[in-house]
């Protein structure tokens, strides 16, 4: 086991500009930020730079977020995976309890809200 001073987060996001400030406010509150800008990117940094979690946004061209946990998870299933997005899914209230989600099955932590205006 390796034991480091810093807790190391994968970021991972096809938006730049998202990255590149998650990153800035990880690495002021003393974690290491590691960035990414793509699935495939994230896949190959997860076996190479051994994060301690990975924090992803759900839709990306190409491999998405969620196709990219699925692979994640196959390889390292202890890993800890947030998904993360900008976009706001509305549903209505219904008598019946809600389905579990394609990012809850793939195995990642999900949190649904609406953002800030």
């Amino acid at each position: 086991m390796i034991v480091r001073d810093h807790v190391k987060v994968l970021v991972v996001d096809d938006d730049r500009r998202i990255v590149k400030t998650t990153c800035d406010i990880l690495r002021v509150k003393g974690y290491e930020a590691v960035p990414a800008h793509s699935g495939s990117e994230a896949l190959e940094l997860v076996r190479s730079c051994d994060p301690d979690c990975v924090l992803m946004d759900i839709k990306m061209p190409g491999m998405d977020g969620v196709e990219t946990v699925k692979r994640i998870k196959s390889l390292f299933p202890d890993l800890p995976v947030i998904l993360m997005s900008a976009y706001a899914e509305i549903t209505s209230p219904s008598p019946t309890p809600p389905r579990r989600s394609r990012r809850s099955r793939a195995g990642a932590a999900t949190s649904e809200g609406t953002p800030p205006a």
